[in-house]
């Protein structure tokens, strides 16, 4: 059965979800990745960098993103690996101008992504778009983005942390990029521990 074929039967997000705070030496780790993408799993770009370490699946459309342990400054050469915890998992989309700007990450190989929501369950698809995602998950309590010229600006983004989950979408920017955002298709959803909730 194929990653993709597997990803339409299992609770791929409920998997991905339970990697979160896992130290990137832990077993469960690896295995969680094998069980989600199995031989399409292929060795990750390390990038790291003083406040974190990034594992980059390319040809599959994802990241890891680890933190250190308190007084760590992690170093691509020699990763002290139980000293890092995963904080988030980012999961690629295809831009819209990706012929003209090559992008390195290809297009999440889950798709479509199911995950449940105060209202019931939400899905993910590649061409989903903002307006689409705000009726399913409700209005999102941050959000940010958008502003500045529009070849300076950075893309707009919605977050839900009680569903732990933001979205980002390129608009182009500027002062209009609102209004196009809503029928924008997204270009990252970041999936996080959920934030707890007084009631």
């Amino acid at each position: 059965m194929s990653a993709e074929a597997k990803g339409a039967t299992i609770d791929a997000y409920d998997a991905l979800k339970g990697l979160i705070g896992l130290s990137m030496n832990a077993e469960s780790l690896q295995t969680g990745l094998v069980a989600l993408f199995g031989a399409s799993l292929s060795e990750p770009e390390v990038k790291a960098y003083s406040d974190g370490v990034y594992l980059n699946y390319y040809a599959i459309g994802f990241s890891l993103f680890f933190i250190p342990e308190e007084g760590y400054r992690p170093k691509a050469s020699s990763l002290v690996r139980e000293r890092l915890r995963l904080k988030n998992i980012d999961l690629y989309n295809e831009r819209a101008n990706s012929i003209v700007k090559k992008q390195k990450f290809s297009r999440f190989l889950l798709l479509p992504l199911s995950f449940p929501t105060s209202s019931g369950i939400s899905t993910i698809t590649s061409s989903t778009t903002g307006k689409e995602l705000v009726e399913s998950m409700g209005e999102p309590p941050r959000k940010g983005g958008g502003e500045g010229p529009s070849s300076g600006s950075i893309d707009i983004w919605c977050e839900w942390p009680a569903l732990g989950l933001m979205a980002e979408f390129s608009s182009g920017g500027g002062p209009h990029a609102w209004e196009r955002g809503k029928d924008a298709t997204w270009t990252v959803i970041t999936i996080f521990q959920r934030a707890e909730v007084d009631h």
